[in-house]
């Protein structure tokens, strides 16, 4: 078994240099490049065409030619992309994967297949309702659509091979979900840093290397092998939400505060790695299922689902003592749906934090002094 700290320093390697640690594992496993800008891209259409899928996250970088084109206003997870864009940052790729889940984002793929052509651009709508037989039909035309697409680039993709892609990431969500719950059980046992660390490696290695990474990781948690931090004890628990939330600092400045994050309800976190409600042996059927089943992303909706009380289930389950939102300025789904999240929580008297953040700037200050307020509340009301 490869030591603990060897694995962990591996995966910390990818919020160093995301792209170049991306771009060499592409390349230790043949494969070519290809970035994608959400969670609901199909990437087992494109891993089984022999692709090495990416996700894409906003650098920090000066906008200023991304400006000219997108409204100012626009949020900055969608201009910061559009800017690296125009710098040659995604050159290497074979191509990036846009999915229509916001207007901004739609806006930002037009420009690219104006402006960067050289890099191209498949892009996939969503059906803003995702429960029910219609959205269902919808979006696995649209799954035969891009692999249509996919395929006449490169080659036909067999049904079987797209099943064997299909249960190799379900294998890979279940072993995520599986390091959660060990990490709400006993969350000293990593930092949350390390946590965000090993969930941003997954999105720039091979799929397959990380699942045997994160299966040997559980294995060392469940045998002991992985003892709880001293330093981490005792702190009060945290979940982190928000839209696209990507940096690294949010979970070292939150920590550094003197809180411990137990758990996340992010796109670029946990709804990542959902497992869908049932299985089908039609590979499209079952990729349908595995995106649609999930709880809906800020932008989409499902009438089953209610965003308040899913966030204050989630937070009883994950036992946190107070929740952080990590608003992203300008992303108008998550602002729509924060005052009724905030209204659930307040009713069922989980403590709340709202923090809105740049995706593509440092740090203000006042997002230190809030936190400090905030993890001596909740010291507390802990210690009461």
């Amino acid at each position: 078994m490869k030591q603990v700290e060897e694995i962990i320093g591996m995966m910390r390697e990818a919020l160093e240099d995301p792209l170049s640690f991306a771009r060499r594992n592409a390349a230790a496993h043949n494969r070519h490049p290809i970035g994608y800008f959400c969670s609901y891209a199909p990437q087992e259409l494109f891993y089984a065409a022999g692709l090495h899928p990416v996700r894409v996250f906003a650098p920090e970088i000066e906008t200023g030619r991304a400006d000219e084109l997108v409204q100012t206003y626009a949020c900055s997870f969608a201009r910061a992309c559009l800017e690296a864009g125009i710098s040659g940052l995604f050159d290497f790729m074979d191509g990036v994967v846009f999915v229509h889940t916001c207007d901004t984002i739609q806006n930002v793929a037009d420009l690219w297949k104006h402006r960067l052509p050289h890099v191209p651009a498949y892009i996939i709508s969503l059906p803003n309702r995702t429960d029910g037989p219609a959205p269902r039909k919808f979006f696995r035309r649209e799954l035969e659509r891009i692999r249509r697409e996919i395929e006449a680039r490169y080659a036909p993709i067999p049904d079987g091979l797209i099943l064997d892609t299909a249960r190799m990431y379900l294998q890979h969500q279940q072993l995520m979900q599986d390091l959660y719950a060990l990490r709400r059980d006993r969350p000293a046992v990593l930092s949350g840093y390390d946590m965000f660390a090993i969930v941003m490696a997954a999105f720039f290695m091979d799929r397959a290397e990380h699942a045997e990474l994160v299966g040997l990781l559980c294995q060392a948690i469940r045998e002991g092998h992985l003892e709880e931090r001293a330093d981490l004890a005792g702190r009060p628990r945290v979940l982190v939400t928000g839209s696209m939330c990507s940096r690294p600092h949010f979970m070292r400045e939150i920590e550094e505060a003197g809180l411990l994050v137990v758990d996340d309800d992010l796109c670029a976190g946990s709804r990542s790695f959902a497992l869908p409600s049932n299985l089908a042996d039609d590979p499209l059927d079952l990729l349908v299922e595995n995106y649609l089943s999930r709880r809906a992303c800020p932008a989409l909706h499902m009438a089953a689902v209610h965003p308040g009380e899913a966030l204050v289930n989630q937070a009883s389950k994950a036992r946190v003592d107070g929740v952080i939102f990590l608003q992203t300025l300008s992303c108008d789904p998550k602002a729509f749906e924060h005052p009724v999240e905030s209204g659930v929580l307040a009713a069922a008297g989980i403590p709340a934090l709202t923090l809105t953040v740049e995706q593509h700037r440092p740090l203000a200050d006042q997002f230190r002094t809030r936190l400090a307020a905030f993890a001596e509340l909740l010291q507390a009301k802990r210690s009461a």
